[in-house]
């Protein structure tokens, strides 16, 4: 496993799996957008009906209603491997009009900031093998936000 860039809560997922919780920040990137919000609004065109959009974001906001809460079940949560300063919500699969995705929120804990937990981003991957090559990616682009969002001094 690589070395994080970020100091991190040890264990990971402490805050949000078990441990006091915590309040969200969405990561702001070196040219100001907030691409969690960007990855949500991309997420909610991909539904084929309005009525699932609907069920599957209140899914996710019950998700990370729990994750504030420090009320996540551990096995929810994994730190990345290949970005190991940021953890994955693995959230329901889902259907979508291309057909059925995985879908994660990449968040960290950073110890820097004590009562937060920094939303990075919220994608889709591909089931299977080539799935995993998504996800990797996924890690290293949120690992860049989380990285940009400690030079702009919030961490």
């Amino acid at each position: 496993m690589k070395v994080p860039r970020v100091s991190i809560e040890v264990p990971p997922g402490h805050r949000s799996c078990g441990g006091p919780g915590g309040s969200w920040l969405l990561a702001r990137s070196l040219n100001g957008t907030l691409p969690f919000r960007i990855d949500l609004e991309d997420l909610r065109g991909m539904f084929p009906a309005p009525e699932s959009r609907a069920e599957y974001l209140e899914t996710l906001r019950e998700v990370m209603s729990l994750a504030e809460r420090g009320s996540l079940p551990w096995e929810m949560v994994v730190q990345m491997r290949s970005a190991p300063d940021v953890l994955e919500i693995r959230l329901p699969n889902w259907r979508f009009s291309a057909g059925t995705m995985h879908v994660r929120l990449y968040f960290s804990e950073p110890r820097s900031l004590p009562g937060h937990l920094v939303a990075l981003r919220l994608l889709t991957k591909r089931p299977g093998p080539v799935g995993l090559t998504d996800q990797d990616m996924h890690a290293r682009l949120a690992s860049d936000l989380l990285l940009e969002f400690q030079g702009r001094g919030f961490l």
